[in-house]
């Protein structure tokens, strides 16, 4: 057997072992070889090696398989993950390929490497995920040599359930999967909700004092803001859209709105930094069903809607949010008065394992996008850390509708 870089062919290893195999008999072999000066896979660098063992029978070759692999090493310590010994804070999302193939659309487009290439590896980097939790079954080998060939971390979800060796698991207690469904759900009454309606973008709604397990919170399927690729609402979220919009009938808006509220969902779970991942739910599975992925129009064509464009932002290593209840959709709030003052903090949040510093330049644009308002703020965050900056906001003396946005651009300090 010969071990070799994949990328450069050089052989860091090699041995020989002679087997003797009896007769209607499975014989096992069992080969040690060590590699100097090891190179470690992550996300960042997939350096994959490859493997090669030839057969020989009598000095004549009969058979030689090849394989390829990473070197990785991905453990919990306390509340957190680390890769190869080093902290590792995950940002991702599910794919629900079983799901996927009750799709009308689905074709054979999971057996299409450059499809399936672009679905796992090259949008949800340009998203800024680094991991994916395979929900419901598993999926194609070539899925997951494609992860390990350009740096995409999987985690094949827990397939039992309650069904089978559920307390075995559980009682290890390593990891715990909150799905914070927040906001109306479909067996909440409207009176019961509008009693304690959810604050959408307050970033202190059940925040890490919330937190009472030791295990690592790995959070998974939040948002209930399900669209179908046409933008229609999705069988769980009709009630939803038209209680927020008044009427679910106009695709846009449909999808500014799901894009708009996942933004602001994820910046709040993120914004806890005893999470030690968030995972949006769901990035691929059956259209017109009870969920809906991100894609719009035809699947075939992995045409990104308004929401994949916002997660750049949301999931962004290191970023800046606005600390303050919505006050477009949430219905509890009452319009400030014009000339009066708003109070409110900046999060600022780094996933980085060095101090990330930077500028935050913090606007208010009237109905027309135009800048009323600016303010530019000088932050520093610590290796995987957060830091709440105060602002004091003058409104304008003009009554109308403004938005609040930031943007952020910062520089790892090596």
């Amino acid at each position: 057997m010969e071990i070799y870089e994949k990328s450069s062919g050089v052989i860091v290893g090699q041995e020989t072992i002679e087997v003797q195999a009896r007769r209607e008999h499975l014989t096992e072999a069992e080969l040690n070889i060590n590699i100097a000066d090891p190179h470690l896979w992550s996300p960042d660098d997939p350096f994959l090696y490859k493997t090669k063992t030839t057969v020989l029978l009598n000095d004549e070759v009969i058979d030689v398989q090849e394989d390829q692999f990473g070197l990785r090493d991905f453990e919990r310590r306390g509340k957190y993950f680390y890769l190869n010994g080093e902290k590792v804070l995950l940002r991702g999302t599910n794919l629900n390929l079983q799901r996927f193939f009750e799709d009308p659309d689905c074709r054979d487009l999971a057996w299409d490497r450059d499809w399936v290439k672009q679905l796992i590896i090259d949008d949800p980097k340009e998203v800024n995920w680094n991991f994916m939790r395979v929900c419901i079954g598993i999926l194609p080998d070539f899925w997951y040599d494609l992860a390990d060939e350009y740096g995409m971390m999987f985690q094949n979800e827990w397939n039992y359930w309650q069904a089978h060796g559920w307390d075995e698991h559980m009682g290890n207690d390593e990891m715990d999967e909150p799905h914070p469904y927040d906001g109306l759900r479909p067996w909440i009454t409207i009176e019961n909700f509008e009693k304690k309606p959810y604050p959408l973008g307050d970033l202190d709604y059940r925040n890490a004092k919330s937190i009472k397990s030791d295990a690592a919170q790995l959070v998974n399927e939040y948002g209930w803001r399900w669209l179908w690729r046409d933008g229609r609402a999705a069988k769980l979220t009709n009630r939803l859209y038209n209680y927020y919009l008044g009427d679910a009938s106009d695709t846009d808006i449909n999808r500014e709105f799901q894009a708009y509220w996942l933004q602001c969902e994820t910046e709040w779970l993120r914004s806890i930094r005893q999470h030690a991942g968030v995972l949006a739910f769901v990035h691929l599975t059956n259209n017109y069903g009870y969920t809906g992925d991100w894609y719009i129009n035809d699947i075939k064509d992995l045409e990104p809607g308004p929401t994949l464009s916002w997660f750049i932002h949301a999931f962004a290593p290191s970023a800046v949010f606005i600390n303050h209840p919505d006050e477009r959709y949430m219905k509890q709030f009452k319009p400030h008065e014009p000339g009066s003052q708003i109070h409110f903090s900046l999060r600022a949040i780094n996933d980085f394992g060095e101090k990330e510093t930077g500028d935050v330049t913090i606007k208010l644009l009237n109905k027309e996008g135009e800048s009323v308002w600016s303010q530019v703020q000088r932050v520093t965050i610590e290796p995987f850390g957060e830091k709440n900056y105060p602002v004091v906001l003058d409104i304008p003396e003009e009554a109308g509708g403004y938005t609040l946005v930031t943007e952020f651009e910062g520089n790892i300090e090596r």
